[in-house]
């Protein structure tokens, strides 16, 4: 049954519906209203949920993107990132993988710049080292989003990674580390 305002709950949408919502020209416009309504004070905290359809934002749509790949599924084609100071980052799969090299690389990964335990959010690299951070605290200066690693017969295979991340500090041995966690 439609909301008061007219919208439906993501059940009650069609296929087409939940496709249209999650176009990427239609998260885009959502995105900028809450960025706008955040800026103006109305929301207080990024982790506040809007009523409405916008309670799933998700910054693209496509055919077998999401969790396991399967044909025609509804998934995510790339990941989206929240920075500590609430800018966001989209970076499409195909950008993700087109270096990618399956008959070479066991891992593959997205490769951030990190200074002083914080992203510096520039242009991400992309590479096939294994090992997720170079070092911890303020000598770290890269951390590796993994999409492809080695599975039980040691054949790569791709990671259930696309979605959306948030920049966060993790304590490993007692020390930071800045990594993203995936929140949706």
């Amino acid at each position: 049954m439609p909301r008061k305002d007219g919208t439906k709950m993501w059940h009650e949408m069609s296929l087409k519906e939940q496709r249209d919502f999650h176009s990427e020209g239609n998260v885009r416009a959502r995105n900028l209203a809450r960025r706008e309504a955040r800026a103006h004070g109305n929301i207080k905290d990024s982790t506040q949920v809007n009523q409405g359809n916008d309670e799933m934002v998700f910054p693209s749509y496509g055919d077998g993107g999401g969790g396991g790949g399967l044909p025609d599924a509804l998934g995510l084609n790339g990941i989206e990132i929240i920075w500590a100071d609430q800018e966001e980052t989209f970076i499409s799969a195909s950008d993700i993988l087109e270096n990618y090299d399956s008959d070479n690389d066991d891992y593959w990964s997205v490769v951030f710049a990190v200074s002083n335990n914080a992203f510096t959010q520039a242009t991400p690299t992309y590479d096939s080292t294994q090992d997720l951070w170079d070092d911890t605290g303020t000598d770290q200066t890269v951390y590796r989003l993994r999409v492809k690693t080695l599975d039980g017969d040691n054949d790569p295979t791709s990671i259930s990674m696309y979605g959306q991340y948030r920049e966060e500090l993790l304590c490993v041995n007692g020390d930071l580390v800045t990594v993203l966690i995936k929140i949706s």
